[in-house]
């Protein structure tokens, strides 16, 4: 595939999340603009990982020091991120 057909296609992919995030803007509940917000990161994700990819849902990121993050509502496992 040519850099100029993965660039307009990566530009389409883009507009359409970036449509449906500023939809999410109409919910005036915080929960559920954040629910609706994660189905998207799901659904994109969804959409372009591999099959055998899985993402981990509501998880912490722990750096190799042992310094831990907020709450992350996606993040592909550790033996996913090895595998390759």
């Amino acid at each position: 595939m040519s850099q100029a057909k993965l660039g307009k296609i990566l530009h389409s992919v883009a507009q359409r999340m970036h449509a449906d995030f500023e939809q999410s803007r109409n919910f005036s509940h915080n929960g559920e603009r954040g629910t609706s917000r994660e189905a998207l990161v799901r659904d994109f994700l969804a959409s372009y990982l591999p099959s055998h990819a899985k993402t981990v849902h509501n998880a912490e990121n722990v750096t190799a020091s042992g310094e831990t993050s907020p709450q992350c509502d996606r993040v592909p496992p550790s033996s996913l991120l090895q595998a390759g």
